[in-house]
């Protein structure tokens, strides 16, 4: 993938981040050199490795997923959103 001028308006519509333009190059350097690093991986031949390979002998240890309702924290988090409702918070559309 090749990340240019184009690419990098649309990330920037997508992020609603302004990238001055005395930093644009630069950008654009940074992005290639990342996308170059994890198009490598893609090198890896990995058709025979198992899909639950660790690095660790003592893999994470599961717990129960049990929730808590302290609605004051949350009350407190969303008294400082610009808008809320029904304890949610309320976010423009993004998706083109």
């Amino acid at each position: 993938m090749n990340v240019n001028e184009d690419l990098l308006a649309k990330l920037e519509k997508l992020s609603h981040i302004r990238i001055d333009e005395s930093r644009r190059s630069e950008t654009i350097e940074q992005l290639q050199s990342i996308l170059s690093f994890v198009e490598n991986l893609s090198e890896l031949e990995t058709d025979d490795k198992d899909t639950k390979f660790v690095m660790t002998d003592n893999p994470t240890q599961l717990r129960e997923d049990t929730p808590l309702s302290k609605t004051a924290i949350a009350d407190d988090i969303l008294a400082h959103a610009p808008r809320s409702e029904n304890h949610l918070f309320v976010v423009p559309k993004i998706i083109e």
